[in-house]
């Protein structure tokens, strides 16, 4: 995706930033920034970071492109490794873009790849994933393009990537959404503006698709994975409003847990403070993840032991005595059927 095409067509110029109502400003994070950019230049700036950051992951890191993962052409996925060959207890990533539903790509996906995967210690293999979805802007995918469908597309990818993760006998499996991304996964681990009108929201997909209202049923989702930890991330030059639903998302989420305090439920699901990662704003706190006390949290996370098979409902098999090939794997059939 050509950076100036993406800026030239996405980002607010100059002339419509006049017409933008106090909402819109709110809901438009590439006006907040501690750079002295405009919009445009935010916007075109993380792109061509994240553009730059994934070429070297596919230059210098084992990788299989264009997995298929669900029922679309677009639900493909990149897989990066730093060997072709994963040992029994590898961590596997899966990282969901942003985009407002309606920008970039796995091509831009990939800038995690290298920091997470060479940081990684030789006993603790991980795996990354760069996520592909229709986006509410590509209307030849049908009801596909809509928010329902998007968020349909993550239960298909929950599924993929449990199945991998048994077929490679990994000790976790991990997510990591940004903005629109982070949406995405917690819709997908809950279920099963003007930037509405490209999406043509409805009233029931606003209800059916808002984390906000599925707090209950992430809970009861995350209560019954062990060693599990939801992390939720801002950066302290974030819009005031996406820090402010952050927030109030994670009070949700604590609310709901006070009444399994002290019960057997206590220690399967931990629910971590919100953090703030100072001197980023929306964009940065991931596109300069690479420099960020953040990537150190992710990687203590990756090396904490437990096993996935209960959150993905699969039956514990026998660890392999010997690594696995991953050019050996028949991926289609993780796809679910």
């Amino acid at each position: 995706m050509a950076v100036s095409s993406f800026s030239k067509k996405n980002a607010i110029t100059s002339k419509a930033l006049s017409s933008l109502s106090e909402l819109d400003r709110a809901y438009s994070p590439s006006l907040w920034n501690n750079r002295g950019l405009s919009s445009e230049e935010t916007i075109q700036r993380h792109v061509s970071t994240t553009l730059q950051e994934s070429k070297k992951a596919t230059e210098e890191l084992y990788s299989k492109i264009n997995l298929q993962y669900g029922s679309t052409l677009k639900n493909v996925l990149d897989l990066y490794s730093s060997s072709s060959t994963v040992a029994p207890g590898a961590q596997l990533i899966a990282y969901v873009h942003g985009g407002y539903w309606q920008f970039l790509s796995k091509e831009e996906s990939a800038f995690l790849a290298l920091p997470i995967c060479s940081g990684s210690p030789a006993r603790t293999a991980t795996i990354f994933l760069a996520v592909d979805y229709v986006l509410a802007s590509e209307k030849q995918y049908g009801q596909q393009a809509s928010i329902t469908g998007i968020c349909q597309q993550m239960q298909e990818l929950f599924t993929f990537v449990g199945n991998l993760a048994q077929v490679l006998q990994c000790s976790g499996a991990h997510f990591i959404g940004h903005s629109a991304g982070a949406h995405l996964v917690a819709t997908m681990l809950s279920h099963r503006t003007y930037v509405n009108e490209p999406l043509k929201l409805t009233a029931r997909e606003i209800e059916d698709c808002s984390p906000i209202n599925l707090v209950e049923a992430l809970v009861k989702n995350l209560l019954k994975a062990p060693n599990t930890t939801l992390t939720i991330v801002f950066g302290q030059y974030d819009p005031p409003v996406f820090r402010e639903q952050s927030e109030k998302y994670h009070r949700e989420i604590k609310e709901k847990l006070k009444p399994r305090r002290g019960t057997s439920d206590d220690q399967a699901f931990k629910l971590a403070e919100p953090l703030e990662i100072p001197d980023r704003d929306h964009f940065t706190v991931v596109d300069q993840l690479h420099n960020s006390v953040l990537l150190k949290d992710i990687q203590r996370c990756i090396l904490q032991e437990g096993r996935l098979t209960r959150t993905i409902g699969l039956k514990p098999q026998a660890m392999p005595r010997e690594s696995i090939n991953l050019d050996q794997i028949d991926y289609s059939s993780l796809v679910q059927s």
